[in-house]
């Protein structure tokens, strides 16, 4: 996840660490994964923190932007998320 360069002792942050930092930052001990469907299915989850947040997390994994579209039993919610990018949401 961390990469250091042993000559020049930069520190690199790969994918996977950041991809991590979602979950650790957002995702509370005692979340409950919440069950989703559609076609988004496969790139994205959801999670309700014991306080009653819901965080979403959702992945664009093609070189264009794509819509997504959440509809929970509290809150909907449409955004355009870029190529290549990882997201989180965060609905109090």
């Amino acid at each position: 996840m961390i990469t250091v360069d042993p000559e020049s002792k930069e520190v690199i942050y790969n994918p996977e660490f950041y991809v991590t930092k979602h979950f650790s930052n957002f995702i509370k001990k005692g979340a409950v994964r919440l069950g989703t469907k559609g076609h988004w299915t496969g790139n994205s989850v959801a999670f309700e923190n014991p306080d009653g947040e819901i965080v979403v997390v959702t992945a664009n994994a093609l070189a264009k932007k794509r819509i997504f579209a959440f509809k929970g039993s509290k809150v909907d919610f449409t955004v355009e998320l870029k190529p290549y990018s990882f997201n989180t949401f965060v609905v109090k």
